[in-house]
C-alpha cells in the first residue's frame, strides 16, 4: 500500500510539475465523499467526479494538494437542463479549472469555466457528508 501511494505521489508530482517534485502532494486521506449546499463531489485515485444542481463535472487527473491545503485543477463542467436529453445534442460541455483549500475534513471550492472566464460558484464541502443537489427537472 505504501509503494502505492508513494508511485502515485511520483506520477502527479512530475504530471503536474513537468518532472520536478516540489511540496505537492496527493492527499489520499481525501478519498471519498464529499457535501455541500448544491454539491456531492466524489474523489478517487484518478480525479474526482461532481454533481450539481442541474449540472455535473470532473476533475481530470491526480487530485494534488500542497502542504497548505492548496489546490488548482482542471477538468470538465457540464451544464444541464430539465426534461429529456434528445439524442445527437452534444452536451452543453465546457473545461474547468477547480481551485481551493482543504484541511482534510472541510474544503473551499471555486469553480470556473475557462473558455468563457464565467463562475460557476464557491462552494463549501464536508467529507463524509452527502451533499444536498437538486437536480433539473
Amino acid at each position: 500500500m505504501r509503494r502505492q501511494h508513494l508511485a502515485l505521489v511520483l506520477a502527479a508530482c512530475f504530471a503536474t510539475l513537468g518532472g520536478t517534485c516540489r511540496s505537492e502532494f496527493i492527499g489520499p486521506q481525501l478519498f471519498g465523499t464529499w457535501g455541500g449546499e448544491h454539491i456531492s463531489m466524489e474523489i478517487a485515485a484518478g480525479g474526482a467526479t461532481i454533481e450539481y444542481d442541474c449540472a455535473h463535472g470532473t476533475i481530470d487527473g491526480f487530485f494534488v494538494i500542497d502542504g497548505s491545503g492548496r489546490f488548482d485543477l482542471t477538468g470538465v463542467h457540464v451544464r444541464e437542463q430539465g426534461g429529456p436529453v434528445q439524442d445527437g445534442v452534444p452536451p452543453d460541455a465546457h473545461p474547468a479549472r477547480y481551485v481551493g483549500r482543504t484541511d482534510g475534513r472541510t474544503m473551499s471550492l471555486t469553480v470556473t469555466m475557462t473558455d468563457t472566464d464565467q463562475p460557476v460558484g464557491t462552494f463549501a464541502l464536508v467529507r463524509g457528508v452527502p451533499g444536498q443537489v437538486f437536480k433539473c427537472l
